[in-house]
């Protein structure tokens, strides 16, 4: 059994716990008022950074991982299978972005290896691009191309936050429509 090497930037890996403590910290608060005094004014005020939280989260999870028989690519969305020979080329664009072409023209972008002017520098895309070319270069074994496989990224933490901002926001509702 082959062990996965997960590629991703070491700014996600740290923001992705840490960038949601900033609206976490203020919610806390008006959760505190909350055990005083229910009502939907507050506890509307807890769905936006709830949401906020999910997306980071969703955003922040992406990441580039070699498995032993295939690439996944996972973005905030999307994660993306493509077995070695199912590639055809591995780059990086003029905008700094990670890019994976399937044999079959799809043309996946790496969210946790978008260009920005930090990784201009660094250079963290085209490491993880000479990476996963040396990965397919090894385990490539002119097999039969298989299309792409896409399923849905899991968060679970992001969406867990998503799922508690849904029960804040419907709460408040129902909350309103009573007159409390």
């Amino acid at each position: 059994m082959s062990v996965d090497t997960v590629l991703r930037k070491r700014s996600f890996a740290i923001l992705s716990w840490l960038l949601p403590l900033l609206p976490l910290l203020p919610t806390l608060a008006v959760l505190g008022l909350l055990m005083e005094d229910v009502n939907s004014g507050l506890l509307i005020a807890i769905a936006p950074p709830f949401v906020g939280i999910a997306v980071m989260r969703r955003i922040l999870i992406s990441r580039v991982i070699l498995g032993g028989s295939e690439l996944r690519v996972v973005n905030a969305i999307f994660t993306y299978h493509l077995t070695y020979d199912s590639i055809s080329s591995v780059g990086v664009n003029s905008g700094g972005t990670l890019i994976v072409e399937g044999m079959y023209g799809e043309r996946i972008h790496a969210g946790g290896f978008g260009g920005s002017v930090v990784d201009h520098f660094l250079g963290a895309s085209a490491r993880a691009a000479e990476s996963v070319k040396a990965q397919v270069r090894k385990s490539r074994k002119k097999t039969q191309a298989e299309p792409v496989k896409k399923k849905i990224s899991r968060s679970w933490l992001g969406d867990a936050f998503l799922v508690l901002a849904l029960i804040f926001g419907i709460w408040a509702v129902v909350l309103e429509m009573s007159g409390s």
